[in-house]
Parts: structure tokens; sequence; C-alpha cells
């Protein structure tokens, strides 16, 4: 993007910033005992803004004014917002003692955090925490929109989803019309696109983890949203035993609204998904929570598509696609020890059910479903001390990959085999770890390093992961972070289908290193530079690349896309290798006019699959140049926000327009670049004050300019020359999404 593009793109985002009031401050701050403990179940407030702190006492809050903390059997606290506070309550009974700091470092590597708030007026994000996750400068684009979380040039199936711990199978509805999680129930949500400590396993890319609000204790408060797509109601309130709850449940009605206009024979999306949390006790007592969290994806036409002797009815159809887990998490301190553990069971579901009559009396009807059952859990022990604290734990999951079961009826007679396969799998995978952390010179220089060794039960093998990270404080606004480490990720339990040559499938590993420059001014301003390299080798590609030739580039990120969707693989080998290496750049202000967020990276995203010469491909997401930048600002009760997103088009294989056909095979065309991707997307919202709570209109237009960008492009005969030249190649384009609006009403409780 040239200087002056760029210039223009600054100009028409600052150009928002009409005069606003005071912008509050995001804190981030714990909460701790006199002993050091942390105190979970705290109340945090500022002005209107309501927060209680988690299990290991923090808590994020966006403050005007004072931060005051209340939490039983202590003496409350108050001290003025600071973007990192750590505050000491003190025992009721004892004298007032307030001693506020700010909070210790983790020497954790570089990690892009989004509050709700932020989330919810984010342009394009349509009120989805998974949707904002693309303003960042480690994500890259997915083409139409589709669900997928690609950090840093890695495969989809190389970035785990955790939501308060537990990790998830899917993240997005129908592969991104929504995430999963409703953000009326986040917290915040944090991104570590590289080099996350040890606790953390089974993954070779990066690391998105959403945490849950924890449900406030004083009393019954409910809360709803409803938009084009979809309707959400939730409540928290106390329980029995001095606990809380926090409950929400989100249903789409496209199906519902959309059936009385489309034809019976019109297949209709609709989704579902539920959490509830369960949370009782204290620092003091330990803590303990329980959790049921659920996501159902169905796609259907009407019943009646399937009718005897009815010419007009093409048939029925009906897939799902799902999931539920359900754990517990208790917690317990013991002055400057802290133990936990967490275990969890789940089912994954995937079913499809079709009936066709084919125009008479004769009934085809097919019943396919596979299920997986899966068990895990944690153990974590920490111990703090005057030089950090030493930490370690072991870590469970395994679980049972069921037949695919399928019964048909075809011309009124069973069918007894559908060629399926029939496999069951059984598998455990586990782990222990453990890691430290030391510091020097005032906690100027601190090293964290640690060690994770991980036994695969369905490769049969052992890896040992040695990690390191570290911090530097140069200046008091200024640290230098490093990490370096080694990340194993085994295949999926779906890869041992018998169908598929995979039995010998192993583990694959990337070794990450990084090195990151963040510098805060203040509360209100502050930059990241990151530089990053990831080398992996034996990831899993295609088999049958080897006979096939070039890879279709677009093609096969689709197939991984839907690959994690369903989980269901082709056949494939440990025979490729990936790498990947950039910078990013962050700058973040909030100001009391407005607030602004810029993002740019440059990267490089390679591949080597099972080709002969076994060159160097580059990945279908390859996208050297990625910028985004979010303004917005708040006058009265309106709030307007800007978004701009610039991105180097996809790579693919094309011959230039003009290129005789004869002898230019088109699986052999060179490399080229789609146009440069280009979106503007716009964000209003209107907020009510009531004694309930906050209600809010929002509009939230993507692609607000109309712009219908080349997501697709391939070669076809130039159909329009003239009989005697010679025949040509000529493009045929498959464009991007038009203008979505989107329309919506919440409301959020005080």
């Amino acid at each position: 993007m040239s200087g002056r593009l760029l210039g223009a793109v600054v100009a028409a985002a600052v150009a928002v910033a009409v005069p606003a009031r005071a912008q509050p401050v995001t804190v981030n701050g714990t909460v701790v005992d006199d002993d050091g403990a942390p105190v979970a179940g705290a109340i945090v407030t500022s002005g209107d803004r309501e927060v209680t702190t988690d299990a290991r006492g923090r808590f994020t809050i966006v403050a005007r004014g004072d931060v005051t903390v209340v939490a039983d059997g202590f003496l409350p606290s108050s001290t003025p917002a600071r973007a990192r506070l750590r505050i000491e309550l003190v025992p009721s009974e004892a004298e007032l003692i307030e001693l506020v700091d700010d909070a210790p470092e983790e020497t954790t590597p570089t990690a892009y955090v989004l509050t709700a708030d932020e989330i919810r007026t984010t342009p394009g994000a349509m009120n989805d925490a998974l949707r904002a996750v693309t303003i960042l400068p480690a994500a890259a684009r997915i083409p139409f929109s589709f669900g997928g979380l690609v950090l840093r040039g890695m495969s989809p199936r190389d970035t785990s989803v955790f939501v308060d711990g537990v990790e998830i199978p899917i993240a997005f509805h129908f592969g991104g019309i929504s995430s999963v999680f409703p953000s009326s129930l986040l917290e915040d949500l944090r991104v570590v696109p590289s080099g996350f400590d040890v606790s953390i396993g089974r993954t070779q890319g990066g690391a998105i983890e959403l945490f849950s609000r924890r449900p406030r204790r004083d009393r019954l408060r409910v809360a709803g949203e409803v938009s084009l797509l979809h309707a959400a109601a939730s409540a928290e309130g106390p329980l029995w035993g001095g606990g809380g709850f926090l409950l929400g449940v989100r249903r789409s009605y496209v199906d519902t609204l959309l059936r009385p206009f489309l034809d019976r024979n019109d297949p209709t999306p609709s989704y579902l998904d539920a959490q509830a949390r369960a949370v009782w006790g204290s620092a003091a007592s330990g803590e303990t929570t329980a959790y049921v969290l659920g996501s159902l994806d169905r796609i259907a036409n009407s019943e009646d598509a399937a009718t005897p002797n009815d010419p007009f009815a093409d048939g029925y159809f009906a897939a799902n696609l799902g999931f539920v887990r359900v754990g517990a998490q208790h917690k317990r301190w013991w002055g400057k020890t802290t133990v936990q553990a967490a275990p969890f069971v789940g089912t994954n579901l995937l079913s499809m059910h079709a009936r066709d009559y084919g125009g008479d009396a004769t009934l085809d009807e097919t019943r396919i479903h596979r299920r997986w059952y899966q068990f895990g859990g944690r153990g974590e022990w920490q111990r703090d001390d005057a030089g950090g604290f030493v930490r370690a734990g072991v870590d469970v999951a395994g679980g049972y990959l069921g037949r695919v079961s399928g019964d048909a009826v075809a011309d009124d007679l069973d069918v007894d085999e559908l060629g399926l396969p029939r496999n069951t799998v059984l598998w455990t995978d586990a782990a222990v770890w453990i890691e430290a952390r030391r510091h020097w010179w005032g906690d100027r220089l601190s090293l964290r390093p640690g060690v994770r060794v991980d036994r695969f039960g369905l490769g049969n093998e052992t890896t040992v992961d040695p990690r390191l990270n570290g911090h530097l404080g140069l200046t008091d606004a200024t640290i230098l972070r490093a990490s370096i480490g080694r990340f194993h990720q085994p295949p999926s339990p779906a890869h041992f289908d018998e169908f598929l040559d995979n039995l010998q499938a192993k583990s694959s590993y990337v070794d990450q290193a990084t090195l990151a420059l963040e510098w805060k001014a203040s509360a209100d301003l502050g930059a990241t530079a990151v530089g990053f390299w990831h080398d992996g080798r034996r990831t899993l590609v295609d088999a049958v690349l080897a006979d096939d030739g070039v890879p279709e580039l677009q093609s096969l990120v689709f197939r991984e896309l839907l690959e994690e969707q369903l989980g269901f693989y082709g056949n494939q080998a440990n025979g490729g290798r990936q790498r990947s290496y950039g910078v990013e750049l962050s700058v973040r202000y909030l100001g009391d006019r407005f607030r602004m967020m810029a993002n740019y990276a440059w990267s490089r995203s390679l591949r080597t699959y099972l080709l002969p010469d076994r060159r160097w491909q580059p990945y279908g997401l390859d996208q050297p140049l990625r910028f985004n930048l979010v303004a917005a600002t708040t006058a009265r009760r309106w709030n307007v926000g800007l978004r701009v997103t610039a991105v180097s088009g996809n790579p693919t294989r094309l011959y230039p327009a003009g290129t005789p056909i004869d002898g230019h095979d088109r699986d052999q065309a060179p490399l080229m670049r789609l146009p440069m991707f280009w979106q503007v997307d716009l964000r209003i919202d209107r907020a009510w004050p009531k004694s309930y709570g906050t209600l809010s209109l929002f509009f939230d237009i993507l692609n607000v300019t109309n712009h219908r960008n080349v997501e697709m492009r391939e070669n076809v005969p130039d159909d329009f020359l003239d009989p005697m030249t010679p025949p040509r190649w000529s493009y045929q384009d498959t464009r991007g999404l038009p203008i979505i609006p989107t329309v919506g009403l919440e409301l959020v409780p005080r």
C-alpha cells in the first residue's frame, strides 16, 4: 500500500473523531489477600460498570474514575483507575491498610487482548467475538468470510480455541455465520499466536482463549439480543450456598423467517448454542465451578420435499453437526500454593438423513451418523516464592470414536452395506509438564523455562517440547519479550478410519521463535512490534499429490476448513513441511476524543507437499501484506466506528489472459495473485441508559461501499474470439460478498 493511500485511509478514519465525552480506561488488574493469594469472586465496580474477579483474582473493567473492590470477609478498597493494578485486600477484622501496586509481570509472549466492550463495537464483527479476531495483525483473512482461524500462516487445524480452559472442536456456526460463543457472556478474549507456555499442548499453531464473565451473585439480572441472524437471552444471579450462575442461550431464526418465501426443496440453515456455569466458594474456602456448553448446526429443507407420487418433490435432506462439553473445576489456595483440578466429558455429533420417492411411490432413504465420546482432565500445582514461581501439571485426554453407522432403503428394500468406515478408534493421550519463573533486577529481567512431555496413544509415540519465555524491561514504558520452543500436534482420531491409509500417521511439530517490543506511553497509548519465525516438519499432507501433480492452492484451503469442521480427512502422510515468518505492527490509542487501533503485518507462509521435487509452494492463505484500521468516536449516546481492511490477494495458478491454450495445461499454470482485497465496514450504536440496564440499537454494515472483491479466479477458454484466431485463455471471476447490513437490539443489565 503506498504512503499516499495509507495517509488517505488514516485521514478518513480520524475524520470521524468529533468531540466526545472522555473515554474510560481499560483496567487489567489482580485482587489478592494479605498473603498474596488471589481473591476470586470479588466485585469490582467503576461508575455503572461491574465485574467479578476470576479464579486467579484477575479482572478487566472499562473504568471511569475510581475502581472499587468489595469482597466477603475483606474491607472495601478504592483506587484511581490505571491500565494495570494489583489490589491487596485486608481482612475486615483487621485495621484498614490499603496497598495498591502494579500487577506483577507474568513473563508471557505478546498476546492480543480484546474486551467484550471492544468486540461489541468493532465494525464488521456483528457483536461476535471470534469474527473480531480478524482485525488483529496475526490473523489471515478467509475468503467469503468463511469460518476458520489462521494465525501467522498456520493451518486452521493448527489453531486451538479454548473456552475457560476447555478446548472446543468447532469455533463457528456454518463456517463463519457466527462463532459458537455469544459475546454477551464474554469477559475478554486473548489471542496467543506463538510461544504459549507448556501448560497448553497438542497444538502446533496458536491458541485463542475465551473467558466467561463471572456471575454476579447479589441479585438476578437478565439480558438479551435480537438481530437479523438470531435471538439471544442470558441470565445471572445467586445460587444456594453463596454461589452464582450464568446462563446463555442463542438460536437463529433465518430458517423460520425464510421458509414461507422459499421452495420446499430449498435447504435453510439454523443454529443453537447454550452455556451454563455455576460457581461456589471463595479464595478462603476454595472455589468450585461446574459448566455445560454446547452447539448444534442444522441444515434442512421442508419434509414436504419428500412426497410420494410428486414429480416436483426433490427429496428431503437434513444434516446436523454439533458438540457438548460438561465439566467442573476446583481450585484451592494455601498461602502461596495453588492447586486445581478440572475433569470433563463430552460428545461430538455428526448425522445425515435423506429421503426421496423419485417422483413415484418408491422410497429411497439413507441415515448416517457418527459420535465421538471424549474425556479429559487437568491437574495443576503452583508455588509462589520471592524469585517467581514453580508450576507443574498433568494433562489427560482421550475418547472413543464410534463407527460410521448407516442404514438405507432402496426401492423399498433394505441395503445391508453402505460402504462406510466400520472401525472404532480408542485413544488416550497423557502429558506432564513443569516450568518455573525467575526474575532479577527488580523484575526487569525474567526467564520462564519449561518442558512438556506428551504420550500420544494413537501414534504410539512420546514427544518432548522444551519452551522458554523471557522479558527485559528496557525502560519504564518499554519491554522486550522473546519466546522459543517446540510444539507437537497429534493427528486427529478421524485420520485412523479403516478406509484411509493413515494408520501410520504420527505427530507433526513446529519450532517457533518470536521477538517483540512493547511500548506503553500511557494508559491511553501503546504500540507493539513483533517478529516471528515458524518452521514445521512432518506436516500431514495429502498423499495422492505425488500422482496428481501441482496442488490447487485455493481448493486445499477450503478442504482444510471443511475437514476441521466435519472431522473427515483424506489419505494423508507425514511428508510435508511448512514455514512462516514475518513482522507485525500494532498501535492502539484510547483518548478523550476518539479511539483507534491500527494493525499492519508483512509475512510469508510456505508449504511443501508430496511432489517429486518437493518444491516450496505458497500456502493458499499466504497474504504478504495485511492492514486493518479501526477508528471510533463516542458522542453523547452515539458510537460511530469505521473499519478499513486491505489485504494482499491470495495466491493461485493462472495463465495471463490471452495465453494460447495449445500446449498450456491449466494444471501447470504459473503462480499469480488475485487482486488486492479491500473493504470498508461501518458501525453505529445508539444507547439508552435505563434503571435496569442499557438498551442499545446497533447497525453493523459490512462492505459499506459494496465493492465486490475477486475471491476466486480460474482460466476458461475465451468464447468471444474470431473463429480464425487460435484459442486463448481468459478469466472467470467469482466475486465476494456484497454490502450486508445488520441491525440488532441489545440489553446489557446494570
